[in-house]
This record gives structure tokens, sequence and C-alpha cells, in this order.
């Protein structure tokens, strides 16, 4: 049977060597490409698209993918991903499994042309670093069973390995496999070459087998690319266990660096290795500190890479070191719930703490005691109840009065208990207390076992003032100006008389003696206060009634000189004119109430002057007891 292949594939890879020489003087190191074709699953016998298990590869052949091959059979010039190259078809092909080890894990199968020289797999290289040593290798496996191979015509699978410059196409380095053995076994084949100055070199796959076209069928898998990097320890190198908030210092070893000046990047794994977090910037120095204050308990890998100054970024580029495996071991855990009152303090292991919140401290019974015990506090400051008492420290009662004691803003919930001179008040277990006599006082307040007792308050007990009214009882009338005085006034009292009305327009209230006039009977107050503000007070009742009666005048000269111009009765308060008339000797009516306000001018009501001589007059007037009175008699006109 005929078989054939062709396959171009990419892979991607930089590091630092020299063009001439082909030969690795340190070790290989990282890889820079690692093609395992991925894994499938239990179930389908067919994978693809290429580049989705493959980026960057391609193949000259007729990919197959998901699909399969036309009728089931893998021909000539034909290739897929399957787990197993029996999944081709062709009778005879082994059953041997991926390289890798995957579980479901693929490889690339090929039923290879036999024409000479065909490129049948490819991959570019970008972005390398110059003079890199570098070593291409790739596990073929010849899909064959050994029992074809007994006849005559049968063609090995044979290839070269180059690399070439992607410029120029110039051949860097080449490597050829010979005859891949018909065993059922996975065989390894490299070339190492030196990139020179290029930055850019493809990988080929060249076919050798040229022949009748049976056999020639194979399988690629695990396809690497390693560059060739000084030799670097980490050391020491540990695999070890040590507790949270350690450090461990570390120191980079690198055997015949040719980095110069070097830099490097310290790096910690906590995946296994699956991805690395940079510890700080590159530098030039070899030191490094672990320190484990921030990190969770877990596995931890720790390398550094090495590389010249300024290209430490390209992963080409550098060398990196082999790797310590820290266990980061979680420390024994203890809580402690403590509440305190406010004010209080709790000793945590000789920290003495007042304030509320969470601490933690690293207790070790002993010095073998490794890690210790981290214990954890939740410090809760219950606050204490309100006893701040109302007013200042000092507080004045006056004799007979009581003093209302509080506490500001009292604690729902808090018992009170008032004290006196030091000794409890029987009863008085609220936030109030009315005080009727002096003494020290202060009140004590317990809530949750937490208790506080206010400041002092010093009530004084200070005596009334006298207060006594001295006033002469006579009966008075009305609008009289009575005299009132107080008796034994103090120099620093202060007085207050009342109804203010009274005594408003003539001595004011606020003297020891008053003097007022009244309507009618009332009772006069007198309040007496002390420099304290205690007060006293007296009441007597004012005796005043109504005097009625009017006075008169007997003449008056009306002759404009601004006296006696006017006759008027001369009224008193509470007196009112309700008529006035005048009649002349005749008994002619001269003047009728015209004016009431200033009375009669000596005129007729025409306006002629009234001769001198005798009128008489008639008087009619209410007085304070809401009567009517009338008064007459003669009146004398002067000229």
């Amino acid at each position: 049977m005929k078989r054939t292949f062709t396959l171009a594939l990419f892979f991607l890879y930089t590091v630092l060597a020299s063009q001439a020489q082909n030969t690795c003087n340190g070790v290989w190191g990282q890889l820079l490409v690692n093609q395992t074709f991925g894994q499938g699953n239990a179930t389908d016998t067919w994978y693809g698209p290429l580049t989705t298990y493959a980026p960057g590869a391609s193949t000259s052949t007729i990919f197959v993918g998901t699909a399969g091959p036309p009728g089931g059979v893998l021909v000539d010039n034909y290739s897929g991903l399957v787990k197993i190259p029996t999944a081709s078809g062709q009778g005879g092909w082994v059953g041997t499994p991926d390289h890798t080890g995957n579980p479901n894990g693929l490889m690339f199968v090929i039923n290879a042309p036999s024409t000479a020289a065909t490129v049948f797999f490819e991959y570019v290289m970008d972005d390398l670093c110059p003079n890199t040593t570098l070593k291409l290798s790739v596990w073929i496996l010849n899909t064959n069973s050994a029992s074809l191979t007994t006849n005559p015509t049968y063609q090995y699978p044979n290839m070269t390995l180059n690399a070439i410059d992607a410029v120029t196409n110039t051949v860097l380095g080449s490597s050829a496999s010979g005859n891949v053995p018909a065993d059922e076994a996975w065989h390894q084949y490299s070339v190492v070459f030196n990139n020179g100055g290029s930055t850019s070199i493809k990988l080929q796959l060249v076919n050798n087998s040229v022949g009748s076209g049976y056999g020639n069928d194979l399988a690629i898998d695990d396809i690497t690319v390693q560059p060739c990097v000084p030799e670097s320890h980490i050391q020491p190198r540990l695999d070890t266990t040590i507790c949270q908030n350690t450090q461990l210092h570390f120191n980079a070893n690198v055997i015949n660096s040719p980095y110069n000046p070097a830099a490097y990047q310290w790096q910690y794994s906590a995946d296994n290795g699956a991805t690395w977090l940079d510890q700080g910037p590159a530098t030039g120095s070899t030191a490094y500190t672990f320190n484990t204050g921030s990190l969770l308990p877990g596995t931890y890998w720790i390398r550094f890479k090495t590389g010249p100054q300024g290209v430490i970024g390209n992963y080409n580029c550098v060398a990196v070191s082999d790797t310590s495996i820290i266990q980061v071991a979680e420390f024994p855990r203890d809580t402690l719930n403590v509440t305190r009152c406010l004010g209080e303090v709790y000793n945590f292991y000789g920290r003495y703490i007042g304030l509320p919140g969470t601490y933690d401290t690293l207790v070790r019974e002993n010095p073998g005691d490794l890690c210790g015990t981290l214990v954890t506090l939740h410090l809760n400051i219950t606050p204490l109840p309100g006893v701040l008492l109302s007013g200042t420290g000092s507080i004045d009662l006056c004799a007979g009065d009581t003093a209302l004691l509080s506490v500001n803003n009292p604690t729902n919930g808090a018992t009170y208990q008032w004290w006196r001179e030091r000794s409890p008040i029987a009863g008085e277990t609220g936030p109030q207390y009315r005080a009727a006599s002096g003494g020290l006082y202060s009140v004590t307040a317990s809530l949750q076992n937490c208790a506080d007792t206010s400041l002092d308050l010093q009530v004084t007990e200070r005596p009334l003032p006298h207060a006594a009214i001295l006033y002469d009882a006579e009966l008075r009338c009305t609008y009289d100006t009575l005299h009132f005085a107080a008796e034994n006034p103090e120099d620093d009292g202060y007085y207050l008389w009342s109804p203010e009305k009274a005594f408003r327009t003539i001595s004011g209230t606020e003297n020891a003696t008053a003097m007022g006039t009244f309507k009618r009977p009332e009772p006069v107050y007198l309040r007496v206060y002390s420099a304290y503000g205690c007060y006293a007070t007296d009441s007597v009742m004012a005796r005043v009634a109504p005097c009625c009666e009017a006075l008169t005048p007997t003449a008056f000269s009306p002759n404009n000189d601004g006296l006696n111009d006017y006759f008027n009765p001369l009224l008193k308060p509470g007196q009112q004119i309700v008529t006035l008339r005048v009649f002349d000797r005749y008994g002619t009516l001269v003047y009728d109430n015209e004016d009431v306000r200033k009375g009669w001018n000596g005129t007729y009501k025409n306006g002629t002057p009234a001769n001198a001589g005798v009128y008489m007059y008639a008087c009619k007037y209410t007085c304070d007891d809401n009567k009517l009175y009338e008064t007459k008699g003669d009146l004398t006109l002067i000229r």
C-alpha cells in the first residue's frame, strides 16, 4: 500500500548563543516551544481544525479535520489529529498512544508522499536574540507494524531537520533522522544550531524517503525548542515547610554567566508553576527575600530569570533557574471574644488594650513551638450608662422648696441609685430625683455589668427673704396716691410690687417703697427676692372709695390772658361732665355744653361777650360709681 506525507507547522522561540558553535556549553533551558497537539475526548475519533489544537502550525498535506478522511481511510497525502494511529483505517498500523501521556492525548498522523526533498513541516520563529544556540526536537513514531517491513519495497520514514535563516534562506543547522524503526515506540530526533545575527528563522522537516510509496507512514508529537543557557541555581535550594509571617533569604548563582551586565527577575508561583508572579522589577542584585506575611497558606515555587539588562522581559533571551518549593503552613488559630466596660483595659499577652476592635498576636508556648498559635482577640467595649447631671457642680435650694436633680440623656435599660452624703436614698432608682434638703448628692448607673458614678452635686439650702408690707389702711378716695413700704428692707434684696398699672406712672414697681393710685379696692402684692433667687410674698388691700363731690370755681375772667379764661368744674379722676348750662340773671340760657373740654368762654351763643356780673350754672356729671350727680350755684364773670 502507498502512503505519502507533507507537513508545514509553526512554533515560537527566543534565546542567546553563537552561530559558529552548535554545541551547548551550559544547559538546555526552558521550553520556548512545547507543541503537544492538546487533548481530545472519550468519544470523538478525529479532531480539528489544526489551528485550534496547534496554534501557528500548518501542513502541506490535506488535513481531514473532525469529519475524518473520505471513505474512513487515511490515504496518501492526507493527515489528521487522532488519539491512536489505528483510527486511520489503514491495516497494519500500530495502536501506540500519544507520546505526551495526557488522557485522550492527540498526535499528528501523516500518510506521507514519497517525493524527495519535500518540506512537510515548517515553523517560523521571530523576535529571537542574536547568537543563540537552540535545539529543535521532535518525537516521531513509525505507525507501521513490523510485519510490513518484510516487503522488499517497504519505505521507512526518513527525514532531515533543518534550521534556516528566514531572510537569506541560509541553512543554520541540519540533522538527519535516518530510518525510523518500526517498533511501535516513539523516537526523539534533534538538531542543534546557532541563529547568528538573525532574529527570525524557519524550522523544517524535509522528506528523505523515496521509493515505491509502500510505507513512509508516521506520527509526530511533542515538538520542542530549547535555548542553551548558563546553569542557574537558586541558593539555598529548598523543599521545606515554614510558618506564616516568616522570611526566607535566597541568592541567585549563575555559572559562567554570559550576561554583562546581568539582570535578575525573581518570581513565585502559587499554582505549581502554571503561572509566575514577578516580585518587584528586575534588578542587578542576586539577593531576594521571600516574605510570607501577606500570603495565604499553600505551596509556593520560587525561581529567578536572568538575562541581559533591558531584555529580561523577553522570554526568548533569558535563563530560568531551578526552583525551591516552600510549604507555607497556616498558624494554629485561637479566638477570644472579650467584653470590657469603657475605661477598662484588657491584658492581651502583655498588650493593654482599651479600644474596641480585632487584634492578632502570635503566641509560642516554648522555644520548640515552630509556628506558635495565632490568637485573635475580638474586643467589645460596652459604653458606660449616662450619669452626667444637669446643672453645674452646685445649686441653691430655697427653704421649703424642692430641686429636681436629673441625668442628661439617661441610658435605656440602666438602673440608677441616688446618693446623699455618700448614703443611698431608699427607693430612688430612676434618672431623676427631687431633693427637699441641702447636701452632697450623686447618682450611680448600672447596665450590663458596667457601672459609673456621677460627679458630686452640692445642694445648698437658702433661707427665704423677709416680706411684709407697711401701709396706712385708712380709707382714701379713688385715684388718691397711696403709699406702701417693705418692712426691714435688705440691701441685696429685689422688690417687685403689683398690680403694675397702679404703680407704673408714679414710683415704678421695683423699689422697697411704692406709690400708686387705685380706681377701686384691690389687693397689693409685694414679692421679695434674695440674692440666691429665693422669694417670699406679702399682700394688703388698698382701701379706696369713690369721692364724687365736684369742685366748681365761683368766678372767672375771660380776657384772653391765659388765666381763668374759661369756666368749667374742676373734675377729679373718675368724674365726667354730662351737661353744663349757664344762665344770666334774667334766666336766659347763655351756654349749653358747646365746649365740654374747655367750658364757657364768657360769650353768648352769637359770640357777643357777656357783661360782667353774676350768672347761674347747673352741671350734671358722673363718678366712679357710675351714678349721675348735679351741682348748681352762682358764678361771677369779671371783666
